[in-house]
C-alpha cells in the first residue's frame, strides 16, 4: 500500500537538469500522500490524488461508471478543513459564522463516503457469508467495520471522523520531523545510519510491522520528539458534568486545589505542555531524541489527550504509519548545503535526495 503511493510522492517531485528540485511546499504534497494512503486503509481504494492517472484508471478496473469525483473531495476536504479551523476561533458563536458553503462541502464529503459503504454493503448482500470479511490481503477499515454494524450513516460517520483525524496528525508530524531533521544534520545523520544499520539498503518494507518499528528505538524517539515540539493537536478543550476539583492550579502558588463548577470549559494545552522548562529541562526548545533514552511516558506527553476520552488508537496507528512512511522516506535524504540567509528544503535524485541551503 505504501510503496506505490511514495513513489508517486517522488515522481511527482519537479526536477531540474542538475537534477536538483527548485524550491517547493513539501508539506502540502506530504498531505496529499497521506490522503492517498488513509483512503486506501479507509475503502479499499485510494483517492489517488498524487497520479491523475491512476485515478483515472480505478473505474475501469472497477467496471462501474459512477465513481465520484475524487479530485472534488481532495479540493473539499482542503476546504473542510480550512473552514472548521476558521469556525473554532468564534467557540460559542461559532454557529453564528456564515456556513452555506460549507454545508454544500459537507455535503459532497459525505457523499463521496456514502459511495463506498453503499457498495461494500452491496457485496455484503450478495455474499453468503455477508458478516466474513471479503477476502483481500490488506487491511481495510470499512470491511471491518461492517462486519459489526450495517447502518450506513454509522460507517460513513466512523470513516470520515478517521479519515479527518488521521490525515492531518499523520502528516502534520511526518511534516515537523523533516524540518527538524532538515536542521539538525548530527539528528538526521544517526537517525539514517540507524536505520540503514537495523533495515538495510534493500530492507523488505512491506513486511516491515509494528513490532519492527518499535525496536527501532531512535526512530521511535526521533517521532516522540516531533510530537513534542510540533504536537499536531495543540489543545482540547473538556466540559466538567458535574461540580468537582482538579488537584492543582489554585492557591497563591497555583499548587494547591481548585473548584470546577458543573459546566465549566477546561482547556488543556498540550502545546504550552511541551515546552514547560519545569518537565522538559533548559533545552526544551531544541529537537534532541536523546531525552526519550531515559524517560518513561507520562502526563507530562500527551500528544493524544490521555484517560478514557483520549484519541482511541491514535498513538499506536499514527505513530505506526508515520514510522513506515518516514522508514521509507530516510535512506533518501539530504545532500546538504548551509546557507548563510534561509534554510530551503530540496530534493535531489536517487542517491541523495532533500537538501536545504
Amino acid at each position: 500500500m505504501y510503496e506505490r503511493h511514495i513513489q508517486d510522492f517522488f515522481l511527482n517531485l519537479p526536477m531540474e537538469n542538475n537534477g536538483w528540485t527548485k524550491v517547493l511546499d513539501l508539506q502540502t504534497r506530504i498531505y496529499g500522500l497521506t490522503l492517498d494512503i488513509i483512503t486506501e486503509l479507509l475503502y479499499g481504494y485510494s483517492v489517488h490524488g498524487q497520479n491523475s492517472q491512476r485515478r483515472s484508471q480505478l473505474a475501469a478496473e472497477l467496471g462501474i461508471t459512477d465513481l465520484p469525483d475524487a479530485q472534488e473531495f481532495i479540493t473539499n476536504m482542503n476546504r473542510a478543513a480550512d473552514y472548521v479551523g476558521f469556525s473554532a476561533m468564534f467557540g460559542r458563536w461559532r454557529n453564528f459564522v456564515p456556513s452555506l458553503e460549507y454545508y454544500r462541502i459537507r455535503h459532497s464529503i459525505r457523499k463521496y463516503s456514502d459511495w463506498y459503504v453503499r457498495r461494500r454493503l452491496d457485496q455484503m448482500a450478495s455474499s453468503k457469508a455477508a458478516v466474513e470479511p471479503i477476502s483481500d490481503e490488506r487491511f481495510i477499515l470499512l470491511n471491518e467495520l461492517s462486519c459489526l454494524t450495517q447502518d450506513p450513516v454509522q460507517l460513513r460517520s466512523e470513516t470520515i471522523s478517521l479519515l479527518a483525524a488521521g490525515r492531518g496528525t499523520t502528516s502534520a508530524l511526518i511534516s515537523w520531523t523533516v524540518y527538524h531533521l532538515a536542521r539538525n544534520p548530527r539528528v538526521f545523520n544517526k537517525l539514517r545510519d540507524t536505520i540503514l544499520s537495523d533495515f538495510g539498503n534493500d530492507f523488505d518494507f512491506h513486511r516491515t510491522g509494528f513490532a519492527e518499528l518499535r525496536n527501532c528505538k531512535y526512530l521511535q524517539y526521533c517521532v516522540n520528539e516531533a510530537l513534542r515540539v510540533g504536537n499536531p493537536q495543540a489543545s482540547t478543550t473538556r466540559e466538567a458534568l458535574n461540580d468537582t476539583t482538579l488537584p492543582t492550579g489554585g492557591g497563591p502558588d497555583g499548587k494547591s486545589p481548585i473548584f470546577v463548577p458543573k459546566g465549566t470549559l477546561v482547556v488543556l494545552h498540550f502545546f504550552a505542555m511541551h515546552y514547560r522548562s519545569d518537565l522538559w529541562g533548559q533545552d526544551v526548545r531544541e529537537f534532541k531524541p536523546e531525552r526519550w533514552e531515559e524517560r518513561k511516558i507520562d502526563w507530562g506527553f500527551s500528544p493524544f489527550g490521555g484517560g478514557p476520552r483520549k484519541c482511541a488508537g491514535g498513538k499506536l496507528s499514527i505513530l505506526y504509519h508515520s514510522s513506515q512512511v518516514f522508514l521509507r522516506l530516510s535512506p533518501w535524504f539530504f545532500s546538504r548545503t548551509i546557507g548563510s540567509h534561509r534554510d530551503l528544503l530540496h530534493y535531489h535524485s536517487p542517491g541523495s535526495t532533500f537538501r536545504y541551503n
